[in-house]
């Protein structure tokens, strides 16, 4: 069985304790290292099952919890809430998780996963730092909106009027709600996330799923989502780094099939030529947790494998 340490790190940004979740393999060769980031309004430990996973076959996975999710904000009252930092912090966070674990295990190749919120902190990390990785996946990225603009307006209004830790329910309402709409035959709340009705029940019964994200944290979500979807600044583009966007065929999160591929066409816009994408048919928002995720653990898989032979046969 693979082994799981939970660890500590401090934030480079401000002290902030992250809190980190390390799955080694234990009887199996190590192959490489793949770091996932997590996303909006969730916690590290749902992707306990799918690092196992990757475990077995020789990866080294690790995981944190940004700030504003997981236990420690919900002790100290924070979920949604990414302090003064905001979200280059946050991007900062995942960098601090990335050096300590290069730092661990110089030798093997390192893959980053972002899913949703993460797949944006994964490409903020890219795009403000030179790394040394071997590939790079986009999970269940959210589409660019035209409003996002207005929303982050909307957010640093609310933060003016009420403060940063204000829960704006209507702004959540604005940003997410729709997502449920194509579903809505199903009743219920979340279907949006997966078409598995147990993994739907558990995601709401969570305390580390169910808030509202503060006026702060939305502020700084589409501050992000600009950042990553501006042209500008990219200054460490390594064109042959393999990029992966994957997503569920049937989640609203990409907003249309045409918005799904301008995020794809950035990146090679950009000048990361090495980019290509898949959508697994039937699936929503959470594809590590759809009832076939066998099919998309076992994708992931053999990309990486892949990757890290062409990486390697060019090191």
């Amino acid at each position: 069985m693979p082994t799981i340490r939970n660890i500590s790190l401090p934030a480079s940004a401000d002290g902030l304790q992250l809190s980190v979740l390390q799955v080694l393999p234990s009887d199996v060769p190590l192959r490489g290292i793949l770091q996932l980031v997590h996303g909006m309004c969730e916690h590290k430990e749902r992707y306990l099952s799918f690092m196992q996973f990757m475990a077995r076959e020789g990866y080294a996975c690790v995981i944190h919890d940004h700030r504003g999710h997981g236990t420690m904000a919900m002790e100290h009252g924070d979920l949604g809430y990414f302090h003064a930092g905001g979200w280059q912090a946050m991007v900062n966070d995942a960098l601090v998780v990335h050096r300590w674990v290069r730092d661990a295990l110089p030798q093997l190749p390192c893959h980053l996963l972002g899913h949703s919120m993460g797949s944006l902190v994964v490409r903020a990390l890219v795009k403000r730092h030179c790394l040394s990785i071997a590939s790079l996946t986009v999970c269940g990225s959210p589409s660019m909106h035209p409003a996002t603009p207005l929303a982050q307006g909307l957010a640093r209004l609310c933060m003016w009027l009420a403060g940063g830790h204000y829960r704006p329910q209507w702004l959540h309402a604005l940003s997410l709600g729709a997502f449920d709409r194509p579903f809505r035959h199903e009743g219920g709340q979340g279907a949006w996330i997966c078409s598995d009705p147990a993994v739907v029940e558990a995601y709401n019964m969570d305390p580390l799923c169910q808030f509202i994200f503060t006026a702060n944290g939305f502020y700084n979500l589409f501050a992000l989502m600009r950042y990553c979807y501006s042209p500008q600044q990219w200054q460490h583009v390594d064109a042959t780094l393999p990029v992966h966007f994957i997503s569920g065929a049937d989640d609203p999160c990409r907003r249309s099939d045409k918005a799904f591929l301008d995020a794809v066409g950035l990146m090679k816009q950009v000048g990361y030529r090495c980019t290509d994408w898949k959508l697994f048919d039937g699936m929503r928002h959470e594809i590590l947790n759809e009832t076939d995720r066998l099919t998309v653990w076992n994708h992931i898989l053999q990309t990486l494998q892949a990757d890290s032979g062409i990486r390697g046969s060019m090191a």
